[in-house]
């Protein structure tokens, strides 16, 4: 997914995003913590969020990285780095046993009907080891 926010490219700008979303998201929606188990930002750095062992606020059972940013068309790119990073954490949670053998990576725009996580995110993710093109909708 992405947040549909504004880019960041280095670690302060970063981290004061991740920080003021996670204050929006407890304000606005009364959860106890940022609604994300990880974000990428633009200086390629991944931020925590809830962790992989604490349940994320949008899918039950899986465990989601947010871009930060809007990577729809026109907007913001993610760069090899941010790609990079993304694969890094999925092979990081399969070692630490936070994934089956058989997890999948979809895009939000496959649970629901979302523009997230961008056209720029989701070129990136069709490529990416265990990528399923199945539609996810809940019914």
């Amino acid at each position: 997914m992405h947040t549909a926010g504004s880019f960041c490219n280095d670690y302060q700008t970063c981290a004061g995003k991740v920080s003021a979303l996670q204050s929006w998201q407890v304000a606005t929606f009364g959860y106890f913590d940022i609604a994300y188990n990880y974000l990428i930002g633009g200086d390629g750095n991944i931020y925590e969020g809830r962790g992989a062992g604490v349940e994320n606020a949008w899918m039950p059972s899986a465990i989601d990285i947010c871009y930060i940013g809007n990577y729809i068309r026109n907007y913001d790119k993610v760069s090899t780095k941010m790609d990079k990073a993304g694969q890094r954490l999925i092979a990081r949670l399969g070692i630490q046993g936070y994934l089956t053998s058989d997890y999948v990576v979809i895009g939000q725009n496959q649970t629901y009907n979302t523009q997230s996580p961008g056209d720029n995110v989701y070129e990136k993710i069709v490529h990416w080891p265990h990528y399923d093109s199945q539609l996810y909708f809940s019914t």
